[in-house]
This record gives structure tokens, sequence and C-alpha cells, in this order.
């Protein structure tokens, strides 16, 4: 599966990429794109979709795309993010959670970030049989969605950021799915921390791509 990489990725900008996979793939298919390294834990829920988290800096030489993968249905949403801390860009890593089937309201756990100005990445999937309706997500209110793959012929994502005032407990953040009649949804938190410099925290400027096969 190829991924453009996001439009405007300059150097030293994290890309930070969230793949997920039916309940028909594998975790051992889910493989990085060349210089991508796994941040954090792979998922394997019961019946939901599997999940993974990527990430490298660029520097240039990365080219235009990147192949990930894909043991089934897979959908990867990739973000280029400046302003973060370049030697220790995860401030929480991926924290995973799912739900049952039939529901239209799919729910990213709580994080507790340690500081302030972090940027909070939300990830929800799960899979339907359908195209109609249209099996897309409204994100949560006061996150801009970043991307939203649309149904793919079975499974389907969205992911969200959030700029937070200050670190501890996020609560949860809940998706709206168009569909009720999904199956197992999956869905991950985790943040991402802010550079500091003598003139204080960087604000978040970042791009998207939602590439899916």
């Amino acid at each position: 599966m190829t991924v453009p990489k996001p439009a405007g990725t300059a150097a030293g900008d994290l890309l930070a990429a969230v793949h997920m996979t039916d309940v028909f793939g594998n975790t051992a298919g889910m493989t990085g794109a060349t210089g991508f390294t796994q941040e954090g834990v792979t998922y394997s829920g019961a019946g939901s979709c599997f999940g993974k988290v990527w990430q490298r800096q660029a520097d240039g030489s990365e080219g235009s795309s990147f192949s990930f993968g894909n043991p089934d249905t897979s959908i990867v949403m990739m973000l280029a993010i400046t302003g973060h801390n370049g030697f220790t860009p995860f401030d929480v890593t991926a924290t995973w959670s799912d739900g049952g089937a039939n529901q239209t309201a799919h729910v990213a756990p709580s994080i507790s970030p340690s500081l302030g100005g972090c940027l909070l990445v939300c990830a929800w999937a799960s899979t339907v049989s359908t195209g109609t309706p249209a099996p897309t997500y409204t994100s949560p209110g006061g996150m801009v969605e970043q991307a939203d793959s649309g149904w793919t012929g079975f499974a389907f994502a969205a992911l969200a950021t959030e700029v937070l005032a200050a670190g501890g407990s996020t609560g949860t953040r809940t998706a709206t799915c168009a569909s009720s009649g999904s199956n197992n949804y999956t869905s991950l938190s985790l943040a991402i921390a802010p550079a500091v410099s003598s003139g204080g925290r960087s604000p978040r400027a970042l791009s998207q791509y939602g590439g899916f096969f």
C-alpha cells in the first residue's frame, strides 16, 4: 500500500502514521515503510481492527511516498508535525481501546500528558459490510479532523488532533460513526510533546494525508 508524503512536509518534521488493518488481516503483515520505526505496542483486539503506530523524522531523503504492508483491508493515516520535541517526540505513546458492534459513539481513551502544549492525536477504526449509509466519522467537538478514509470496501477510519492547553488527564474523546451497523471498533490516543526553547513552547503546525487500500 503506497501512501503519499503529506503536502508541505519539511526537513525536521515528525512523520507519524497510524496503521489499521481489518480483523481478517494479521499484525505480522503490517510492516512499516523504509525508515519508519514502530512507536509503542501493537494492538490486537478481539473482533476489532489491528493497529500500529509508526514514526520517522523527515530529512529530505525520504522520497514522495511510502510503502506499508497490508495483510488485508488496511488504512494508513499520516501526519507531518512541526514544533515537536525532536529528542523525545512522544509524551504519551499510543494508548489503545476498543468497543462493541452496532454503536455510533466510538470512544478514544483518556491519557495524561505531562506537559501543556502537547498535540493530542486520536484515531478510530471499524469495519462494515456495506457502504450505505456511508460509514464516515464526525470528529469530537474541539478536535480538528485530519483524515477520514470513508468506506474502503470493508474498513474505515478517521484521525483528529487537538492542541492541549495543560497537562494532565485529557478525558475520553468520542467520535460519531455514521453507520449504526458497524462491527467492533478500535481507538487510540497519543500525545506529541512540544518543542521547548528560551522563548517557550512552540505551537503545533501540521499537514496530513489519509491513505487507504
